[in-house]
């Protein structure tokens, strides 16, 4: 699945995994939903989960 792994490592890249973190804190479910969704897609890679932990560590742990 060379083209699904490319496109993780483009939105890794591209700085995209911050911007769908921060789309979890919105009131509407199914942005919330769609959201997670994306992001439990991407964590496949492992360069993507190590960031996307510490992004929700920052994003959530970080501002309380």
């Amino acid at each position: 699945m060379q083209f699904a792994d490319d496109a993780r490592a483009l939105i890794r890249r591209e700085k995209g995994l911050p911007s769908l973190v921060d789309l979890l804190g919105q009131d509407r479910d199914d942005i919330v939903c769609h959201s997670a969704l994306a992001l439990r897609n991407l964590a496949i890679d492992e360069n993507n989960k190590a960031l996307i932990g510490k992004v929700t560590n920052v994003t959530f742990i970080g501002s309380q």
